[in-house]
């Protein structure tokens, strides 16, 4: 199997937003430089095997979602993941990646909306 470098670069930066992680937080997680990591997702430099196992720990997915171009699909006990992985076996490949795309934006969107409520329940207890 060949890696794409370009989209496991993309996959891990994806992640690492999705988990609001600066490159700096993970580089720093890593033990690694900054430039490393933006080098990574950039696909100016190839990973190796001990730092992507680190990288999949530390953004909570299996090293081979990471490598694979997928998130995980099956949490224990919770039916969603596994009735999102059934409506998307229903697409082909184009209307998959449509629809992760639409996912992720609402999902982003979500969380961005989650912190916007937390931060005005601070300034009302202040």
């Amino acid at each position: 199997m060949e890696i794409n470098y370009e989209a496991l670069g993309e996959r891990i930066r994806k992640l690492r937003k999705l988990n609001n992680m600066t490159q700096e937080y993970v580089a720093e997680k890593l033990e690694v430089s900054i430039q490393h990591i933006s080098n990574i997702e950039n696909a100016s430099k190839k990973p190796s095997l001990a730092l992507l196992v680190d990288l999949a720990e530390l953004l909570g997915v299996r090293l081979d979602d990471l490598l694979a171009d997928t998130y995980p699909k099956e949490r224990t006990g919770d039916v969603l993941y596994v009735e999102t992985a059934m409506l998307l076996e229903r697409c082909n490949a184009k209307e998959r990646r449509i629809a992760m795309d639409m996912l992720e934006s609402l999902v982003e969107s979500l969380i961005r909306n989650r912190n916007r409520g937390k931060e005005m329940e601070n300034e009302t207890i202040e």
